[in-house]
């Protein structure tokens, strides 16, 4: 549907005006001088009005924007447009997307310059590469039309609504889990995801989310777990979205998981680690490898104990996200009262986490700090060396059996 429309000037106007002024000036003072510019100016507000009309009456029809209905964090995805010329001349258009905000999306492609032949259909596609996640949407598109004598062109800006939701890139984060696929035999246990969805990881701090990090290094452990015959089971805090992943069935189950955690369950409430712990430890009957990810609190005491009786009966790796406002806040330069003020304070959380972390590895659970933007890669690694650990220790038993 048509919203408004707006006419302007092309560049090929200021020839025109130049030519102008330089017939009046040539003129001047001359008999010729009143004939000529009155021809001259008259020419010019004819193909003025020619131009103005056409771009104004002469537009082609939208006819579809394919925005896919789900987009991949920082992946290019291709949005296909169909225009057409209903006319019995050609039409130059020039397509353009305005997007709300630059921090949601950037447009590869665009504007795209066409020419839609006589009852033709124009189809063409452009980039499309989300940069943050959630819900996203695009709405009016411009097409500008120019005149046959490229001096006006129309905006017509068309109201055309469309919504998606961007997830983690799951192709990426399969290539990341193979990547640090580990040879041999793999663990005879369960994995077990715990993932924090509290406040901490869930809030939004300088453009950054901790629980996406979670959700990353969450999907890129399941994919190189079930790509070796590991079974795996999602755990959200308070017990939501339980579901347990078998690997026989493929990339079937590693989708449900991405449909689960594409847009997982957020709690309001402060992690209740006594309920959380409580709930793992209820729904996971064998021992398994339980990767708890979140942000540990400053306070120990809440924590330690309910973690304290998983680690008792799995073999618990406690994965603390460390945000990069943080990480950057505690190496920056002091030379003022506000930045030493922010330095203290980062050092202050930092070093309040490391002391839970060596509480907790006191207990008998594995920790592994990490920023968040490296956190697929460093659990990754973490777990590859857990298996080869645990090839070893197999064959030494079967060496001394």
């Amino acid at each position: 549907m048509r919203h408004r429309r707006r006419i302007r000037p092309r560049y090929r106007v200021c020839p025109l005006a130049a030519v102008l002024l330089g017939l009046a000036v040539a003129t001047e003072g001359t008999g010729l001088n009143g004939a000529l510019l009155a021809s001259a100016y008259a020419v010019a507000v004819a193909l003025s009005a020619i131009d103005i009309g056409w771009a104004l009456r002469f537009r082609p029809q939208l006819l579809e924007r394919e925005l896919p209905g789900r987009l991949a964090v920082g992946e290019e995805h291709l949005v296909w447009v169909t225009l057409q010329n209903p006319y019995t001349r050609p039409l130059q258009v020039r397509y353009s997307e305005p997007l709300e905000t630059e921090l949601s999306a950037r447009l590869a492609g665009l504007p795209r310059l066409l020419t839609i032949p006589a009852r033709h259909r124009a189809r063409f596609a452009y980039g499309l590469r989300p940069i943050s996640r959630g819900a996203f949407g695009l709405d009016a598109c411009e097409l500008h039309v120019r005149g046959p004598f490229g001096l006006w062109e129309a905006r017509h800006l068309h109201s055309l609504p469309q919504r998606s939701r961007v997830g983690p890139a799951l192709c990426a984060l399969k290539s990341l889990g193979h990547h640090y696929r580990a040879a041999g035999p793999v663990l005879p246990t369960d994995l077990v995801l715990w993932i924090d969805t509290g406040p901490f990881m869930a809030s939004t701090r300088q453009g950054e989310r901790l629980l996406d990090h979670a959700i990353d290094a969450a999907l890129a452990l399941a994919c190189r777990a079930m790509a070796q015959g590991q079974r795996v089971a999602l755990h959200l805090e308070g017990g939501q979205g339980r579901k347990y992943l078998s690997p026989g069935m493929g990339d079937r189950q590693l989708q449900a998981l991405y449909r689960i955690l594409e847009d997982p369950p957020l709690s309001i409430q402060p992690t209740d680690w006594a309920a959380s712990a409580a709930n793992v430890l209820e729904h996971t009957a064998r021992p398994a490898v339980v990767v708890l990810l979140t942000r540990l609190p400053h306070e120990p005491a809440q924590v330690i104990t309910p973690l304290a009786a998983v680690a008792a009966a799995h073999r618990l790796i406690v994965v603390d996200t460390v945000e990069y406002s943080v990480h950057q806040q505690a190496r920056s330069t002091v030379y003022d009262n506000e930045s030493a003020h922010a330095y203290c304070m980062a050092i202050d959380v930092l070093a309040g986490r490391e002391r839970l972390c060596l509480a907790l590895e006191a207990t008998g659970a594995q920790t592994l700090v990490a920023l968040g933007v490296q956190l697929p890669e460093a659990l990754l690694a973490c777990y590859a060396r857990l298996s080869e650990t645990e090839r070893l220790r197999q064959r030494r038993s079967g060496g001394g059996n």
